[in-house]
């Protein structure tokens, strides 16, 4: 280049697009920003990158969500094929156990980080006496107070850190045909 446009601090917008040659056809626009321009397109897309912290955490947090609702078809339906051919081994039956353990894990671990890392963020944003942060931990102790469902996610959460993993120390029995 003949100029210094391609130097930091010149502010223009551009677009890389793939191409079917697995190619990439990358474009500039030729005239930069001004700063009045440049100042109003960072108070537009302080949105996106505000939220895009909290929409990662939750996204995390309903795939986890997915994994433990789908972990006892999963797991039924690989202990169903073991049995077709007449016999749990001992492994596979440790191996459906560690299955269920990791996925409760995950998501119990996914459910207090979405938390921490919220209350984090607000803190960090607007303070410990913010109405923001005021409103967050009002929301949470009301939540804990009259939900039976988030107080047990809480306290499991907790359990589950701290001492032993929640589906170890359920008991499970069976006797083939009777499942």
């Amino acid at each position: 280049m003949n100029d210094d446009s391609h130097l930091p601090g010149r502010r223009r917008f551009g677009w890389y697009r793939s191409k079917p040659n697995a190619t990439m056809d990358h474009s500039i626009i030729a005239r930069p920003l001004e700063e009045d321009n440049w100042v109003e397109f960072r108070r537009l897309t302080r949105v996106v990158e505000y939220l895009r912290p909290y929409t990662v955490d939750y996204l995390a947090l309903t795939s986890d969500f997915e994994a433990v609702r789908n972990a006892e078809m999963e797991i039924g339906e690989t202990l169903s094929k073991l049995l077709d051919v007449g016999m749990i081994a001992i492994p596979a039956g440790v191996d459906a156990n560690a299955s269920a353990q990791r996925r409760v894990g995950n998501f119990l671990g996914a459910a207090s980080a979405f938390r921490d890392r919220a209350k984090t963020r607000l803190l960090s944003e607007f303070g410990a006496g913010s109405v923001e942060a005021l409103a967050f931990e009002a929301a949470t102790n009301h939540w804990f107070d009259t939900s039976l469902a988030y107080r047990c996610l809480c306290q499991l959460r907790n359990y589950a850190q701290h001492h032993e993993l929640p589906i170890s120390f359920v008991p499970s029995e069976g006797q083939m045909g009777r499942w």
